[in-house]
């Protein structure tokens, strides 16, 4: 969900949009949508018994993915205490994991309201003294921005439209005296940038090219009736155009399929099959087949192999690689493509490449395996992708290592303590 804050602070008046992210697992493909590089995060902790415990799993994957994506934002850490059980945990030992974070840490009882207002208040505090706050704007800019939040507060009661057209926000500009086109497109790829609204003007795009989406509620609604669907479910994240007519019939979506799906396609959510009328959502799909070998079916060559290793692999980086060069997953209709791996082919060059994502044991890496004719062209195309994926992250903080085995004798024989070196 998505909310407007309107506040006073220091004598001066404060606008916050508060996003709320779905907590659960299969949620953190849409939590793109949010993370930004101007913003405040809070993690909200619950506890539902006392003790002490360490950074669990979850908690170190929501922080790590914060700290890739969000561009060095701050981070409020805040305890919800059920019942009063506090989880007694090592603050300082928090912050040396994620340096982001508040040199304070927060405790509540929400259901209570205890210490609701002292959390309020140093919201507050954070947001005034945010480094995005505060930054000179022209008037008539400033103009723009307050008539587009009056129109997404209309489009969130359902009293106006919502997306708008980009002939919409073009008058709206000549209004405030900016007349020329190509600066009027300028100030909506900004206002995108800032995170006033989503405007995207690739010419790739047929129907989101035009369009200007003032709430993200509506992107998040419209994307997380696919991923509960029952029937998307049981169909393991294939849907089709019956699917999308029955979740997108509603007057705020009816008119805009085209673009809810062009929207998803370019955060990497899903794709489209070779017959233009089906999806796929890889992470809806079940776990690649543990043991299956499919560049050894049929071939007596023995497969390159290297890997991609994280020392924190975010959600989804293979549905990413998937999505991304889908042209290249083997199958007629795109068999070969699960949550966790794909298999890629390219028969013209006799090319199968086998990509897994492995999490166990405290791996996190992506292992690739190719065999064919031309296997550097094939690792190419891959290396090609995956480096522009992890690109878009937090290179600072994120360390990658890609390796290659040994193919000495003793190293094929030997199943541990292979020796890797750097590809």
């Amino acid at each position: 969900e998505v909310y407007n804050w309107d506040f006073e602070e220091g004598g001066k008046k404060y606008r916050a949009n508060i996003w709320d992210f779905g907590g659960q697992t299969i949620y953190e493909a849409v939590h793109q949508y949010f993370f930004s590089g101007r913003a405040l995060y809070i993690f909200l902790e619950g506890t539902r018994s006392g003790g002490n415990q360490s950074i669990d799993s979850q908690t170190d994957w929501f922080m790590r993915s914060a700290e890739l994506f969000g561009g060095g934002s701050p981070m409020m850490y805040v305890q919800n205490q059920h019942e009063d059980f506090a989880k007694s945990i090592s603050y300082d030992k928090y912050r040396e994991h994620y340096p982001f974070l508040d040199q304070n840490h927060y405790c509540v009882n929400l259901k209570s309201k205890r210490g609701v207002q002292k959390l309020k208040r140093a919201i507050r505090e954070k947001i005034a003294e945010h480094d995005s706050v505060g930054m000179m704007l022209p008037h008539r800019w400033y103009q723009v921005r307050e008539r587009i939040a009056e129109l997404a507060k209309k489009a969130e009661a359902g009293t106006t439209k919502d997306p708008i057209d980009i002939e919409d926000f073009e008058e709206i500009c000549r209004k405030q005296g900016i007349e020329n086109r190509e600066a009027q497109l300028q100030l909506a790829r900004y206002f995108h940038r800032l995170g006033v609204f989503l405007y995207y003007d690739d010419e790739n795009f047929i129907a989101l090219k035009d369009k200007i989406i003032l709430n993200r509620n509506w992107a998040t609604k419209a994307t997380y009736q696919v991923y509960d669907d029952e029937k998307i479910e049981k169909r393991k994240g294939r849907f089709g155009k019956a699917d999308i007519n029955r979740l997108w019939n509603e007057p705020e979506f009816k008119k805009h399929k085209t673009a809810i799906l062009e929207l998803m396609e370019t955060f990497l959510i899903c794709f489209k099959l070779p017959d233009g009328q089906n999806y796929i959502v890889p992470r809806r799909l079940d776990d690649m087949p543990t043991g299956a070998d499919y560049c050894l079916r049929g071939r007596e060559e023995v497969p390159f192999f290297y890997y991609y290793e994280y020392d924190f692999m975010p959600a989804g980086v293979v549905n990413a690689l998937s999505i991304r060069k889908n042209e290249l997953i083997k199958g007629e209709n795109k068999e070969c493509v699960w949550a966790d791996g794909v298999v890629f082919e390219i028969p013209e060059k006799n090319l199968l490449a086998e990509i897994r994502e492995k999490r166990l044991g405290g791996e996190q890496k992506i292992e690739i395996r190719i065999v064919g004719d031309d296997i550097p062209f094939m690792a190419d195309t891959i290396n090609l992708e995956l480096d522009k994926i992890n690109a878009g992250l937090n290179q600072e903080r994120l360390r990658i290592d890609v390796k290659i085995p040994c193919i000495c004798p003793r190293c094929q024989r030997e199943k541990k303590g292979k020796y890797f070196f750097d590809y």
